[in-house]
């Protein structure tokens, strides 16, 4: 038993994962979640108990209409989502605007840049009023406000879209986030906030992350396993 217990404390010390709650960095927000997306500042979007979809408002999350399975605001406002059976939704005059289309997950830079992944790990991203497949696959795509594009696959290795091709990166994460070309940041298998400088990944702040967001503006989000919020002061 003390084996068991002394390994447990190595693991948790090489890692460097410790409570969010502790770290004099984070803002701890009111509220639960399990998705959280940020445009810009504290235009913030998120999912939470039951998929149900909330906004950050005055200071505090208040309940939107719909029922979500993936939620992504850009650093315009512009805010899509992915409903329970893949439908994909738009934000429009206060209500979702149902749009030809099925995803799994969505991801919104700005109004221009709208990229997703649907059926069998398939990329689409969006060109005027239509779905483009894009040649490649993903178990996750992020878009950032200037239209960079990064992925990672079901192997979880990380690539990155440089014209019309996916350039594989070195690594392997759960998630990417992308902020712009120069700011992109993941969540490793420690659930790790790591940024990457370019020819690897930098251990970013401390705690732990199983939902993280950048904005346009680099707001920093986070969702921790148990639903809590928190945000880089």
């Amino acid at each position: 038993m003390k084996k068991i217990l002394l390994a447990a404390l190595l693991i948790t010390s090489f890692t460097g994962i410790s409570q969010n709650e502790n770290d004099e960095e984070w803002d701890t927000i009111k509220g639960k979640l399990h998705i959280v997306s940020v445009g810009q500042g504290d235009d913030v979007w998120g999912i939470g108990m039951n998929n149900a979809v909330w906004h950050y408002e005055n200071g505090k999350f208040a309940l939107k209409k719909g029922i979500l399975q993936s939620i992504s605001v850009g650093g315009d406002g512009t805010v899509w989502g992915v409903g329970l059976h893949n439908g994909v939704h738009k934000w429009e005059n206060n209500k979702w605007v149902k749009i030809p289309g099925n995803l799994r997950q969505i991801s919104v830079g700005s109004k221009d840049h709208v990229w997703g992944v649907g059926e069998g790990d398939g990329i689409w991203r969006r060109v005027g009023d239509k779905w483009q497949k894009v040649i490649g696959n993903a178990n996750w795509i992020s878009v950032g406000h200037d239209g960079s594009v990064w992925g990672v696959r079901v192997d979880a290795s990380v690539w990155k879209r440089e014209g019309e091709k996916w350039v594989k990166v070195e690594g392997e994460l759960k998630k990417v986030v992308v902020q712009d070309a120069d700011n992109i940041y993941g969540l490793n298998f420690f659930n790790q906030i790591v940024k990457w400088n370019g020819t690897a990944w930098d251990l970013l702040h401390k705690g732990s992350a199983e939902s993280l967001s950048v904005g346009s503006d680099g707001s920093i989000w986070a969702v921790k396993a148990n639903g809590n919020i928190y945000k880089v002061n």
